[in-house]
């Protein structure tokens, strides 16, 4: 602990004291054969006064002087002050950039008098920034790095960001854009691959054209179309109201089944118990209203043959229902616009179609299916 702590003292040290004296070293080092042209003075006032903003404690107001002397004269040593100033204000990403950038300056004598403490800055500030090797199976994509643009693949180099959340993004013409977010922390490298998936388009027909043609069928320029499949549209009211009519149907036809059954049940047997010390007598038993057992027994076989009627009544129709709701539900379709249309090999992507058509078998209804 102590040996990190006097590392980070001795680089903020060497820091401070290129803040501190940086007028005679630039002084020394920036001695030109030729007089210096207008241009050259302003540069070296602004560096001047950006130096004297940094002692202040103004570190913005000298990142912004170090830039526009850079932008009059682009000298090494500029964008190293440049690059200690982005690292006062917490931009590490930009200070690794171009505190590297002035370091590669090699034939700069002001730069290799100070490598040491500058390298020493460097070492500071890379302990903030991640390393991150991004690779692409499609060339050409544009990468964009929390929002901005950052490079094209394949990249000539790997990709420096500062830890934290890094939102990553990749586009191309043609294909679907590709989003993600990584968590990176200081010191460390991380690899990321991006596979690209091409945009479902409509194909050329025979004639070689792609998408509509315009007035006189001129091509549409050879672009390819987005073909969009339509919506799924609702189900008829006629389907859900015949759907609705066979349950009601079926309920009917088991009323008449249930009665049926107790009807001949009531019919082959003496008594048909109604409940406790209660009971119907059978057709085998006289009644005031049937004094003769045929009367009875035949009473009572009108009354099953009554609900045989009804249950199949009730099954049939109820089936057909059932049968008529599901073609209606499943074949009707309202008419796509012409212009929605899809052509050419697009028309056979299209998703099949089937029809039902109710029968009536001995096992029962059945469906009859087409496509």
């Amino acid at each position: 602990m102590s040996l990190l702590r006097s590392h980070h003292t001795s680089a903020l040290l060497a820091c401070f004291a290129l803040v501190h004296a940086p007028s005679a070293a630039y002084a020394q080092s920036a001695a030109p054969v030729a007089p210096p042209t207008d241009r050259a003075a302003e540069a070296d006032a602004l560096v001047q006064q950006g130096v004297a903003q940094r002692r202040a404690g103004q570190d913005q107001l000298a990142l912004e002087s170090f830039r526009r002397a850079f932008a009059i004269t682009p000298a090494a040593r500029t964008q190293a002050q440049i690059a200690l100033a982005e690292q006062a204000l917490g931009q590490w990403s930009d200070a690794d950039r171009d505190l590297r950038a002035a370091l590669a300056a090699t034939s700069d004598e002001w730069i290799q008098r100070n490598r040491s403490a500058l390298e020493a800055a460097l070492n500071s500030i890379a302990s903030r920034i991640a390393t991150i090797e991004l690779s692409c199976t499609t060339p050409g994509a544009r990468l964009f790095v929390n929002g901005r643009e950052t490079g094209t693949f394949p990249l000539e180099q790997p990709l420096r960001v500062e830890t934290g959340t890094v939102a990553l993004e990749v586009r191309l013409d043609g294909y679907r854009t590709v989003r993600r977010a990584i968590d990176v922390e200081g010191g460390r490298g991380y690899r990321e691959s991006f596979t690209l998936v091409q945009n479902v388009v409509e194909a050329p027909d025979e004639g070689g054209n792609t998408g509509n043609t315009g007035n006189g069928g001129a091509r549409n320029n050879g672009a390819a179309r987005v073909v969009t499949p339509p919506p799924e549209p609702p189900a008829p009211p006629l389907s859900w109201a015949l759907i609705g009519a066979s349950a009601g149907l079926v309920g009917v036809g088991i009323i008449g089944h249930v009665h049926w059954q107790n009807r001949v049940a009531l019919y082959n047997s003496d008594v048909e118990l109604l409940g406790e010390g209660e009971y119907e007598p059978g057709c085998f038993y006289s009644t005031p209203e049937y004094p003769r057992r045929a009367d009875r027994c035949g009473a009572i076989l009108s009354e099953s043959w009554a609900g045989f009627g009804l249950a199949v009544t009730g099954y049939a129709l109820g089936a057909a229902a059932l049968g008529a709701g599901l073609y209606v539900r499943f074949t009707s379709r309202p008419a796509t616009p012409a212009a929605e249309r899809p052509t050419g090999a697009a028309s056979a992507r299209i998703e099949p179609s089937w029809t039902c058509a109710p029968t009536l078998g001995l096992s029962g209804a059945q469906c009859l299916v087409r496509f």
